[in-house]
């Protein structure tokens, strides 16, 4: 039993610390949680999300395709970072009738043979190829009304609120479970193996105590999935990985959260998770972030898709108890001579663009 232990115990922890590496590219992004702590919003990178007890890892997608009446503007899907401001460099024009059969390909939507997006699972995948098709398959005359109703869905806060309620007991119970199969997995069998005196415990009593919090894991997970509105494919899919490999039951909190929210805009996932400071400079940047680019793509024609985000964006704080104005307010600061709409960074006199987003400066006017 030791020597198995030497040879198989390496290859689970390494499972486990791979399970947590999240590599996120342009139009992902993941609300982390170390522990019980708060959430933070984790944009393109690589990033190390939910590998402690009662972690958790939400993903979200952020602007995925820009749909208008004529096609749809896609953006660079092997692009690894998101521009602060969108650039008409950094998409590209598909009219609808030379879209093809829109379809998920396993973590890639697809529009023919053509790779538009990359998302983190098949779920995700699956669902925004089901959006966009819907898109597709509008009367064109129907198409921009359908086109604001579905970003009024993904900033649906309320809609939001209520499958993070429905899913939280859940997953806590998925990830106490887990907690304890990951501290009998990679503490008690361990021990019982290698240290003097450890054997007290028994083997019966620890395979017994991992069994069950393996089995346990699963049905929270499990349950967590039915109240987000899995379907019964994607809980199949989700739920043999969990069984199959214990250091990933281990994690069942975040898998059976990873993809709840994701049909949601990320500022809605923002306003249900993130403390409200965080909220609010989010709220910031993604109206800020809207303005600028409507500017800066208005020739291609997206203007009309970018006053439907903002109206949707607008309402979205509403909901969330706030106000443009508020989101908007200058910093607090008397002291600097300007500073950028999108990040807030504060500059001296002498500069005239952020540095880091490119935006004109606003300069500061005493009061």
């Amino acid at each position: 039993m030791v020597a198995l232990l030497e040879d198989v115990l390496p290859w689970l922890i390494a499972f486990f610390i791979l399970d947590a590496v999240v590599q996120l590219r342009r139009g992902q992004v993941v609300f982390a949680r170390t522990g019980l702590e708060q959430y933070k919003l984790l944009s393109s990178g690589l990033h190390l999300a939910g590998a402690l007890p009662f972690g958790a890892a939400l993903i979200a997608y952020e602007l995925p395709f820009l749909p208008t009446r004529e096609g749809v503007w896609v953006f660079d899907p092997d692009a690894r970072h998101a521009p602060p401001v969108i650039l008409a460099d950094a998409v590209s024009f598909i009219p609808w009738a030379s879209l093809g059969t829109v379809q998920a390909e396993a973590m890639a939507v697809k529009g023919g043979s053509r790779v538009l997006f990359r998302a983190r699972s098949p779920r995700a995948a699956r669902a925004l190829a089901a959006e966009l098709a819907v898109l597709q398959g509008v009367a064109e005359g129907s198409r921009e009304a359908e086109i604001k109703r579905w970003l009024e869905a993904r900033c649906d806060v309320e809609a939001a609120r209520a499958r993070w309620k429905r899913v939280r007991l859940p997953a806590f119970f998925a990830a106490t479970f887990g907690t304890v199969e990951a501290l009998v997995l990679f503490g008690a069998v361990p021990a019982l193996a290698f240290l003097p005196g450890a054997d007290v415990l028994g083997w019966e009593r620890v395979f017994s105590l991992l069994a069950l919090s393996h089995l346990y894991a699963i049905t929270g997970a499990a349950w967590a999935l039915a109240r987000s509105g899995a379907s019964a494919g994607d809980m199949t899919s989700a739920l043999g990985t969990l069984l199959i490999f214990p250091p990933y039951a281990a994690r069942a909190g975040i898998h059976a959260l990873r993809d709840v929210l994701a049909s949601f805009e990320p500022l809605a996932v923002a306003a249900v998770v993130l403390p409200r400071a965080d909220f609010l400079r989010y709220a910031r940047r993604e109206l800020v972030r809207t303005d600028e680019s409507r500017e800066a793509t208005r020739h291609l024609g997206l203007a009309p898709f970018w006053d439907a985000r903002r109206n949707a964006l607008k309402r979205l704080l509403v909901a969330a108890g706030t106000s443009e104005r508020e989101v908007l307010a200058p910093p607090h600061s008397q002291e600097v001579a300007a500073w950028c709409p999108l990040c807030v960074t504060e500059y001296r006199a002498g500069f005239a663009k952020c540095s880091d987003c490119g935006v004109e400066l606003v300069l500061h006017r005493p009061v």
